[in-house]
């Protein structure tokens, strides 16, 4: 193995991070504001962001599994960091479930406002 400063990891680490998030976003931004035509033809292209999140998730879950299956480690220390994250992941959907379906008073299910009889 090759042995990397802290500051080499990070530099590499975070070149990585930025392709990653601020590629697509530059590149939306010039869309946007310079190809005007093909900005429209995206727009209209119903749910065009869940595929391209699908695909994005299939790219990482890909990169994922081959750097785990590349990690040389025990089997022991790759199943405690699968039940960490898969607890961490439940307990997260979790609370932003209860979160999100938390509702306001006088608010029912329907989305109806409900009034109290006036007497």
């Amino acid at each position: 193995s090759i042995e990397m400063s802290f500051f080499q990891s990070f530099c590499r680490i975070f070149y990585r991070v930025c392709t990653v998030l601020l590629g697509p976003m530059l590149l939306a931004y010039v869309v946007k504001h310079y190809f005007h035509r093909v900005h429209r033809v995206v727009l209209s292209v119903r749910d065009l962001s869940f595929y391209l999140w699908a695909c994005c998730l299939a790219i990482v879950t890909g990169t994922t599994i081959r750097n785990i299956l590349h990690a040389g480690t025990s089997a022991q220390v790759l199943l405690l960091i699968a039940l960490f994250t898969a607890s961490m992941v439940s307990v997260s959907s979790f609370r932003a479930g209860c979160r999100c379906t938390r509702q306001p008073s006088g608010i029912s299910f329907s989305g109806r406002v409900s009034k109290s009889p006036t007497r």
